[in-house]
């Protein structure tokens, strides 16, 4: 399936696939949080490199905790 745990399940297990639908579900999400900090030409580039780095971490997020909350942490680091 494509619900978030499963999404996860998928990353943590190397198919770096399974990180399409969590780009388009919460790539509104980044966006926004990253729109204060960047130029909008900007924004596309800055997003990719939220969830890229998702894909390598994925195996940190704890049972409970939503994968948005863990995607807007990333991105307010940025």
């Amino acid at each position: 399936g494509d619900d978030d745990e499963a999404c996860v399940r998928r990353l943590v297990a190397g198919e770096v696939r399974a990180l399409g639908p969590l780009y388009t579900r919460y790539r509104g999400v980044v966006m926004n949080v990253l729109r204060h900090q960047v130029r909008e030409s900007e924004l596309e580039d800055l997003c990719q490199e939220v969830f890229l780095p998702f894909s390598q971490v994925a195996h940190r997020l704890r049972p409970g905790v939503p994968v948005r909350s863990f995607l807007v942490g990333i991105a307010a680091k940025k």
